[in-house]
């Protein structure tokens, strides 16, 4: 069975009734109102002032593509010095990595061979004796 809500504390009430009305409520009255207006001007303009307004909206909405071009701009030409620089630097640095690796790799065989060393001679040692006694049995 499904619990009914307690009492509504009204001090949390009237925050919520606030947050609604500064968030969608306001801000929907000043967009009607701000199309009203604007709707009003453009009627009652003059060719020459509907030209001009949409010469400026154009500006406006070109500068922060322009903006954003300028900023992709400079950071593909950053993106390709610090390539042409990591080309420069990753030769010399494959080499010393490779040598390096390869120390590593024959450090590893070196120490496996002596520690094997001791278990494929008894192995060798073990077989060498089982055929020495299958022959003679």
């Amino acid at each position: 069975m499904t619990r009914l809500p307690g009492p509504v504390n009204e001090k949390s009430r009237r925050a919520h009734r606030r947050e609604v009305f500064l968030q969608i409520v306001l801000p929907l009255i000043v967009g009607v109102v701000l199309a009203v207006v604007l709707v009003y001007l453009l009627v009652t303009a003059g060719p020459a002032q509907i030209e001009r307004g949409a010469q400026i909206a154009v500006i406006l909405l070109l500068a922060p593509l322009f903006a954003v071009g300028i900023g992709l701009l400079v950071s593909v030409a950053l993106l390709t010095g610090g390539i042409n620089k990591l080309i420069e630097w990753l030769p010399e640095r494959t080499y010393l990595v490779q040598r390096f690796a390869e120390g590593l790799n024959r450090g590893s065989r070196s120490l496996w061979h002596i520690a094997s060393k001791p278990f494929v001679t008894l192995e060798s040692w073990g077989a060498s004796i089982n055929k020495l006694v299958k022959r003679r049995g």
